[in-house]
């Protein structure tokens, strides 16, 4: 089953104006569900499991990850 992480990233500007980016990390997915259409076999990367654009645009991160294997936050 998949995970979700936080990164958090240096913290940008200065004084009241500061800004807070982070990346949300996703790990640990089932990154190849093979089905058959027809004879036609079809493949399904990582990646293509996951609308990053929205989880940007939801979330306010500054990026997503998203990897088959683990990965630790620290």
């Amino acid at each position: 089953m998949a995970r979700i992480q936080v990164l958090t990233l240096p913290s940008k500007g200065a004084g009241d104006d500061v800004d807070y980016p982070f990346a949300i990390v996703i790990d640990e997915v089932e990154h190849e569900r093979i089905a058959n259409y027809e004879g036609d076999t079809v493949r399904t990367v990582a990646t293509e499991l996951f609308d990053t654009t929205a989880i940007v645009n939801s979330t306010g991160a500054v990026g997503v990850i998203v990897a088959a294997g683990t990965l630790d936050v620290a």
